[in-house]
């Protein structure tokens, strides 16, 4: 299985790479090789499909399988980001839209997909010659575009009150069964800026026979905002 490369030097990485030299570090920091678990993720997967890599919740809250942060404030989400080494892009629509636009107090958030600093995104079909592994850390970086939109529209991260849904789509090969594995990708880096009573949310992901530029993974969201007096 192809493996996430990691640099001794992380200033050797380019931009691109960053987002996926700190989830594979946080990976070995946790002790697992396999997506990180959530039990908040379960309740959307098909039992016979999921790998038991699954990291058990701990009833220390900063114990193995918790995705809480001891060094992490509650409250504070732009401190989090921080804390997980994390940068936010600044979005620029590839067509005639807007990335995000606020109706009510939801803020719905355009499909972004895994595209570098540069603009680029690497083309490939999931379960052909993109690995599950691979597919799962590019469903990280997707999240952290659809988290630079919420910080463009917004601000700040810590107007949001909820992830409300998240919509998925992986560009995959027609026997390809894996859609929950990748996915949580995305979903994990929301429980970890946000945690379990901001974070956790709604999904839906399905496999696609093409995505636009050849990318392996477009992901929309609907976030709900604070309510100001």
């Amino acid at each position: 299985m192809e493996q996430v490369s990691v640099c001794s030097k992380p200033e050797e990485l380019n931009p691109f790479d960053l987002v996926l030299h700190g989830y594979s570090l946080l990976r070995r920091r946790l002790g697992t090789r396999g997506p990180i678990r959530h039990p908040a993720l379960t309740g959307d997967a098909t039992p016979c499909r999921i790998r038991p890599r699954i990291l058990r919740a701990s009833s220390d809250p900063s114990g193995p399988g918790s995705c809480e942060h001891p060094t992490m404030p509650e409250t504070n989400f732009d401190v989090r980001l921080r804390a997980l080494g994390l940068a936010l892009p600044t979005i620029e629509p590839k067509g005639s839209y807007v990335p995000g636009r606020i109706s009510g107090n939801l803020l719905h958030v355009s499909g972004q997909g895994p595209f570098g600093d540069d603009g680029t995104v690497a083309p490939g079909v999931v379960g052909h010659d993109v690995t599950v592994e691979r597919a799962t850390s590019l469903a990280r970086l997707t999240g952290v575009r659809l988290l630079g939109e919420v910080k463009n529209v917004c601000g700040s991260l810590n107007e949001v009150s909820a992830v409300v849904r998240l919509f998925g789509t992986i560009r995959s090969a027609p026997e390809f069964e894996d859609h929950v594995e990748v996915m949580n990708g995305c979903s994990e880096l929301m429980l970890e800026v946000f945690g379990e009573k901001v974070g956790a949310h709604a999904r839906m992901v399905v496999g696609v026979s093409s995505l636009p530029f050849g990318m392996p993974i477009e992901i929309s969201a609907i976030f709900r905002l604070r309510e100001h007096d």
